[in-house]
């Protein structure tokens, strides 16, 4: 026996799709014109130096090595333990991994996204002020958009779209002749800078400079290192140095640079 069919009079209404993207949330980056919140940063940071004082503990993130055929990133002590005792040093290693064919070096002055995610989500969970946190963008990043493009539905903000008037406003220099923009926004945010290098291609970084409006940690990412440094309570420390995606080293407090 044949199968039946229904007619097209019987079949069912079509249901109106559900499936419609829906719209991104704005980026609450703004910048700060009064650059007095960033006052405290000149008596607490030394020339070169990575941490804050008088913090209970520090911890350096190492910014990860990848696999170019993968893009998947490989777990430092492999890495070191492939280059041998030849190269004890890690500056060493990422000098060598220019020449690699197999894994890329680490990104420069910057932590790949998974890895500012994660950092962010803990970092969250260790202020009474995520919604107020204060930001550092080195002013020497190139953002180049003349077409105005973005790719796909990635937010970012671009710091060369602020008015170069505002952004003169909202700089601020450091120890070791850095200037940065300083913004204002949710710790969430914090992961939404970027700008195209060309047309088609959209660079993220991460901020150079993070705390919240109440001090309780502080991250630095300068602009030639290959690590980012945290100062925060032993708690943050330690929640970090168990996250699954973040290779953490926990650094002294008598010289937490060495």
């Amino acid at each position: 026996m044949m199968p039946t069919t229904c007619s097209s009079a019987a079949a069912p209404k079509s249901l109106p799709r559900t499936d419609h993207p829906k719209p991104m949330p704005e980026i609450r980056l703004t910048p700060v014109t009064d650059t007095a919140p960033a006052a405290w940063l000149h008596t607490s940071l030394m020339d070169w130096e990575r941490v804050a004082k008088d913090f209970p503990a520090y911890a350096r993130i190492l910014h990860p090595v990848t696999e170019i055929r993968t893009g998947d990133p490989v777990p430092w002590a492999s890495v070191t333990r492939a280059f041998g005792p030849a190269h004890p040093d890690r500056m060493d290693v990422i000098i060598e991994l220019a020449e690699s064919d197999v894994w890329d070096q680490p990104e420069q002055g910057s932590l790949e996204q998974p890895h500012l995610n994660a950092l962010l989500d803990i970092l969250a969970r260790h202020t009474t002020t995520p919604e107020h946190c204060y930001l550092g963008t080195w002013e020497g990043w190139q953002w180049y958009n003349p077409s105005k493009r973005r790719s796909g539905p990635v937010r970012a903000l671009n710091p060369q779209d602020i008015p170069q008037e505002i952004r003169d406003q909202a700089s601020f220099e450091l120890p070791a002749d850095r200037r940065y923009v300083l913004l204002r926004g949710p710790i969430r945010d914090a992961a939404h800078i970027g700008g195209h290098v060309t047309p088609r291609t959209l660079i993220m970084r991460s901020p150079n400079l993070l705390w919240p409006a109440d001090h309780t940690w502080f991250v630095y990412t300068e602009i030639d290192d290959y690590e980012t440094y945290i100062s925060g309570s032993e708690q943050l420390i330690d929640e970090l140095a168990a996250s699954p995606l973040l290779e953490v080293e926990k650094i002294g407090t008598d010289h937490p640079d060495a």
